[in-house]
């Protein structure tokens, strides 16, 4: 029929443990694995195939070129029991005579089921028809978000979360759109939101359910500005759009699921105050206190203040604000669940503050 058999041996666990009886494995070993399409060892199993021991990246290439001479078409060999002090994590692959080298950072997870989710991804993306690098490419980041959102349930070792790449991609649109109603809200509230416009640009932003990079966060391309009496859209809603709010919520969602959106204000006191008026928890942090290696990169600053704003008061609070230093504006950064709801939390704030007035 033309299958394309792709084989995660299981007869070593993690730990290097043996799941297989010497008999059953030499059966595997002689039947099944020359019929490989595709052969996805841990470290431990290929030394067993290969006959060899395995301590370097020199070693797997070696290896895995002894396992291909079996009859295998690819061999991926995966190194994250290799040298497990290392802050990353490197799997090589043989195909056709090459090598590939992929390599992630390590994730400080001990998962269950991480090798059988990989290679369940490798076949799947072989049979949309991927060829063998591609599959494998597609298949390496998605089992980087499943173990990054592994399942804390339970004791022992952490299952995998194989669904968060896949909710990722089912909820795009909705944050999108919430992301673009929220820019409406701000346009449509121009008179209110004038006074407070961030002047180096206003931003609204959202993350999906499992967010872990920029490119996992909504927002408006080349900010919110002023425009005469109103506030305007520089482009369109996108993800990656913003690198700053990124940071925050990013930072935000490690210590609280339901952090995912931002919205940025110029610094008011009476503003904080309405916001405290209106229920909202407040926090801050100190531009002066940010550690020199920090300060030196570019867009470190908002996740670590970020995450002293929430060690300050012991979760993530509502607002965050900070004076701003030499060129820096002082700057309020909303928070919320959603885009439209952290709108809806500024709205409130303002017409309380001109109430009061």
């Amino acid at each position: 029929y033309g299958l394309k058999l792709v084989v995660d041996p299981v007869f070593r666990a993690g730990s290097g443990v043996s799941l297989i009886r010497g008999k059953d494995k030499e059966a595997l070993l002689r039947l099944v694995i020359p019929k490989a399409y595709i052969l996805i060892p841990n470290r431990f199993e290929a030394e067993d195939i290969a006959g060899m021991k395995i301590q370097s990246l020199d070693e797997m290439k070696k290896a895995a070129e002894k396992i291909a001479d079996l009859g295998v078409k690819a061999v991926i060999i995966k190194g994250g029991h290799l040298n497990e002090q290392s802050k990353m994590v490197t799997d090589v692959l043989y195909h056709e005579g090459k090598f590939r080298i992929f390599t992630k950072p390590r994730i400080d997870v001990k998962p269950h089921g991480g090798g059988c989710s990989f290679s369940s991804a490798i076949a799947a993306y072989l049979a949309h028809g991927n060829p063998i690098p591609q599959a494998i490419e597609k298949a390496e980041k998605f089992i980087e978000e499943a173990l990054r959102f592994a399942l804390n349930i339970g004791r022992g070792r952490t299952p995998v979360n194989p669904m968060a790449k896949l909710y990722n991609e089912a909820e795009k649109f909705r944050v999108l759109e919430d992301v673009y109603a929220a820019a409406e809200m701000i346009e449509d509230n121009s008179e209110l939101f004038l006074p407070y416009a961030a002047e180096v640009g206003t931003q609204i932003a959202m993350a999906l359910s499992y967010a872990s990079s920029k490119w996992h966060v909504a927002a408006v391309e080349g900010r919110m500005v002023k425009v005469g009496n109103k506030i305007r859209r520089v482009g369109c809603v996108r993800f990656g759009a913003s690198e700053h709010l990124a940071h925050i919520i990013l930072t935000a969602l490690k210590y609280d699921s339901n952090a995912k959106a931002a919205f940025n204000l110029h610094y008011s006191p009476e503003l904080v105050e309405a916001f405290q008026k209106i229920g909202c928890s407040v926090s801050s942090f100190d531009r002066s206190q940010e550690p020199a290696e920090i300060k030196a990169v570019e867009g470190k600053t908002l996740g670590w203040g970020t995450e002293q704003a929430i060690k300050k008061i012991g979760k993530v609070p509502d607002i965050i604000y900070d004076m701003g230093e030499v060129g820096k504006e002082p700057m309020i950064r909303v928070l919320g669940t959603s885009a439209t709801k952290v709108v809806e939390k500024a709205i409130s704030a303002i017409k309380e503050l001109e109430h009061s007035h």
